[in-house]
């Protein structure tokens, strides 16, 4: 049976109710499609309390989408072309998105930013017009989720106490949460897990104190959106059990970019091993990262291979893009694909196609990208799950430390 993986972006497909599921969509094109329809869909039905964190434009986007930032000035140049609109929009909400909790100044100066860019925008291409309301409703969401991590959590604790009915503050302390909960997952699963239970102890007590049915029913939906923190951490903590453990053995049907190696090439190097897919747009967003890991560290002993599968997709030389293909590609030429791929991006380190789930499953892959990082023993030493600025900090830290 095929593994499928999550797509490691801001819409959490854990939080999609049961028969909406996008791991159907491996195709690049139909997924971004269906992810804008569903984003649309759950925006409106979640209370405003709630803050699984939805950006309402394409973060599976096609290859070539993180091959360079969309500037504001290009966004207007082309406002009707629907496609360079909804990329420029998901690359400017993903960084507010990013920046919400660790830099609350910083994200509420961008979103007022990108607010008069969107209101100076008038396309005329029924396509863009459609996404200026939707530029609206995600700009209201960001709204909300900043202020709720501006608000002090003991702050918010009082006001629940003296007034248990008090809806405001009902959403502020579940938005709250939830965004603290997200990124202590990756960063402390101790500490998450402690806070997991203090917040559902507390709910629990508060909501009986709630006078009115309707607030009760408010305080469960949260309770039940703090409640799926717990396979969250779950595949945390089996994570974190893994440093230390011995790599897995290597399971490659073909390598690609690069010569063929054994385990035996890997022993008294540092090898980072990069789960990945090619139409996975987080993980195209972490290239960048890569290309410097692999420049700065190669000829230090850093080891880089990109563990991928075939996914069906081969070389379209006119778009100078990887696409998926209705028709059976040949293994040999979607390894031309790669090929292809890898040159178009400045990438330079081995790719490797998996032979079977037995890597994937061994280090508990069930989104990407997913970066393994093993010392010079060949011990697991780091994990991580997604991209941005934090896991590429923590990965290149770890690569210097052990290197």
């Amino acid at each position: 049976m095929e593994q499928r993986f999550r797509c490691a972006c801001h819409l959490k497909l854990e939080d999609l109710p049961e028969g909406d599921s996008l791991l159907l969509y491996s195709d690049t094109h139909h997924y971004s499609r269906h992810l804008n329809k569903l984003a649309m869909k759950y925006l409106s039905q979640l209370p405003n309390f709630i803050s699984g964190v939805i950006v309402i434009f394409t973060c599976a986007l096609s290859p070539q989408t993180f091959s360079a930032e969309i500037t504001t000035e290009q966004a207007k140049e082309k406002v009707d072309d629907s496609s360079h609109l909804n990329r420029y929009f998901g690359q400017e909400f993903g960084s507010i998105g990013q920046l919400i909790g660790t830099d609350n100044e910083a994200a509420e100066k961008k979103l007022t930013d990108l607010t008069q860019v969107v209101s100076e925008m008038t396309p005329e291409s029924e396509d863009s017009k459609a996404l200026i309301p939707r530029a609206h409703s995600a700009i209201e969401f960001y709204q909300k989720q900043i202020k709720a991590a501006k608000t002090p959590i003991n702050e918010i604790i009082k006001k629940l106490n003296a007034n248990p009915n008090d809806e405001e503050s009902i959403g502020i302390y579940f938005t709250q949460k939830n965004m603290t909960l997200q990124k202590l997952i990756v960063a402390d699963v101790e500490e998450a897990e402690k806070q997991l239970k203090e917040a559902k102890t507390f709910i629990g007590a508060i909501k009986e104190k709630a006078s009115e049915d309707a607030i009760k029913s408010i305080y469960e939906t949260g309770l039940t959106s703090l409640t799926r923190f717990d396979e969250a951490l779950s595949r945390a903590r089996k994570l974190e059990n893994m440093v230390g453990q011995d790599a897995g053995p290597l399971a490659i049907e073909a390598w690609v970019n690069g010569e063929p190696m054994a385990a035996e090439d890997l022993k008294g190097k540092v090898v980072l091993l990069d789960f990945w897919a090619v139409w996975c747009g987080p993980c195209i967003a972490t290239f960048p990262h890569l290309k410097h890991l692999q420049e700065a560290y190669g000829d230090k002993g850093l080891v880089i291979l990109g563990l991928t599968r075939y996914y069906n997709y081969e070389w379209n030389e006119k778009a100078k893009r990887a696409s998926r293909s209705e028709a059976t590609v040949e293994k040999a030429d979607e390894q031309k694909m790669l090929v292809a791929f890898a040159k178009s991006h400045g990438l330079e380190h081995r790719f490797a196609i998996q032979s079977d789930n037995s890597m994937s499953e061994y280090y508990g892959v069930t989104g990407i990208p997913h970066v393994v990082v093993l010392d010079r023993k060949g011990k697991v030493q780091l994990m991580r799950v997604g991209s941005g600025g934090q896991n590429s900090k923590d990965v290149e830290d770890k690569i210097k430390e052990l290197l």
